[in-house]
């Protein structure tokens, strides 16, 4: 009986650790993103399906404004930066429900004037 619990928490513990997307973001990885032609909301989805390890001291910031990437992406990089489990909502004219989970609508950003 040991070994069959044994083995149903090993399975069960490969199946979380094998779904888990453990690809860490870098600046330098939405600077090739941005220059590949990827549009805002598609570099938005790929920073909320990986982990982030931005560098968001002001030379980094230059470095992405110079290298093309947008305000908005720059913003929700720094968003991550300081909130690692926010949720960034892509460009969207919906009204959805926002609720519980903290989320960086993208709408609200272009509209303030970045």
């Amino acid at each position: 009986m040991k070994i069959l619990i044994i083995t149903v928490l090993t399975i069960v513990l490969s199946l979380s650790a094998f779904g888990q997307n453990t690809e860490i973001l870098t600046n330098n990885d939405v600077v090739l993103l941005t220059q590949a032609g990827l549009s805002e909301d598609l570099i938005i989805r790929k920073i909320n399906e990986s982990g982030a390890d931005f560098d968001t001291a002001a030379q980094g910031l230059i470095d992405l404004k110079k290298a093309g990437v947008s305000d908005i992406v720059i913003a929700l990089m720094m968003e991550k930066k300081n909130s690692p489990n926010a949720q960034i909502k892509p460009y969207s004219d919906s009204t959805d429900d926002l609720s519980s989970t903290p989320v960086i609508n993208a709408t609200n950003l272009r509209s303030s004037g970045s």
